[in-house]
């Protein structure tokens, strides 16, 4: 196979991964950890406040809440959210779907970046795959990530799964 040839099918192979993450997370709500990260990514834009959700990195927090720090949100109170059970999902709520903003638009860009590492991983396996096993083995691993549905189903929600997968 062609150098020319080889590099479209993992292009290819990337296209279809992120349309399968991107069109199923258009049909899927916010899970339960979402608004963790949208509500301590916020924090961080808007208050630089590192306190609100410190179990993961700030890096996917930060970018999976740039579409709801730029949409403006009207901001909860700090009693509507701080003295509840879980502050960190509350504020998430709150800025979600009680702050003013379209929620479905806020899911769609908090989930994008996600959407994009997860695509670049199905890349960055093509290219570590290509530098220690050839071309056709490195194909085959890429297609295999492109399909794998853990992949898929984490490369399409707002936490730091991809995240960190890509980065590790």
């Amino acid at each position: 196979m062609t150098q020319r040839r080889a590099w479209g099918a993992a292009l290819a192979l990337m296209a279809l991964y992120f349309a399968q993450a991107y069109s199923s997370s258009l049909h899927k709500s916010l899970t339960w950890d979402e608004p963790t990260t949208l509500g301590g990514g916020y924090a961080l834009l808007a208050w630089h406040d590192y306190d609100i959700y410190l179990e993961s990195p700030p890096l996917m927090q930060v970018l999976s809440s740039w579409g709801l720090y730029r949409a403006g949100p009207r901001e909860p109170e700090p009693a509507a959210w701080r003295e509840s059970p879980n502050p960190k999902v509350q504020l998430g709520v709150e800025l979600t779907f009680r702050g003013g903003v379209d929620f479905q638009q806020v899911t769609r860009r908090a989930r994008l970046p996600v959407i994009v590492l997860g695509t670049l991983l199905v890349g960055l396996l093509f290219l570590w795959g290509r530098a220690l096993f050839g071309t056709g083995p490195a194909l085959a691993v890429a297609a295999l990530a492109a399909f794998e549905p853990n992949l898929i189903a984490h490369g399409r929600v707002a936490t730091a799964d991809m995240g960190v997968t890509f980065l590790i």
